[in-house]
Formats: C-alpha cells, structure tokens, sequence
C-alpha cells in the first residue's frame, strides 16, 4: 500500500493511468466543520487544519449551484483516469 499526502491534484497527476485499486477520499463538505475556516466555500483562505498549514485552500462558493460541480470535477477525472479498470473510489461525504 502507498499513501500519499498532499494536495490531490498535484499527487494525483504523478500517477500513471491504469495503476491505482482504490481511491478512498474525505473532501471538505463546506459546512464549516467545527468552525474550522478550510471547510467554509466561500473565499481563499489559510486551512486551518487541512493537510498543510502554509498552503492556501481554494473554497466553493456557496452562491454559484454548480459550485461543488467546479471544484471537484478536475479531482474526479484525475481519479478515474489513475483508476484500474474495476477500481472503486470510495467518497465519504455529509447531507
């Protein structure tokens, strides 16, 4: 097992097609978790918590309906693109 720690996007793009089993994931939901700042969409903020403090996080703005749909798009397709066929992604998520 590998596990990489990072910024997915970045990670992601290092890996080749076709090479990954799984994906298991816990994006931010944008319901200001515990108050903490990373999980509010609304602005370009410090994370507060996310994986590394010295790197801003590009929040969803809760005002654009298609917010959700923007932000995750590009990490959708980079994971199915690095996926085996008969891979599973599994994405933990809040109602």
């Amino acid at each position: 097992m590998k596990l990489l720690l990072g910024d997915c996007l970045e990670k992601l793009k290092d890996l080749e097609d076709n090479s990954v089993d799984a994906v298991l994931t816990d994006p931010p939901y944008g319901i200001s978790f515990m108050g903490k700042e990373w999980d509010k969409f609304n602005e370009v903020v410090s994370p507060q918590g996310a994986f590394e403090n010295k790197k801003g996080f590009k929040k969803l703005p809760r005002n654009k309906p298609n917010g959700m749909i923007e932000f995750f798009l590009p990490v959708w397709k980079e994971c199915l693109r690095v996926l085996k066929p008969g891979g599973w992604l599994m994405v933990m998520s809040s109602p």
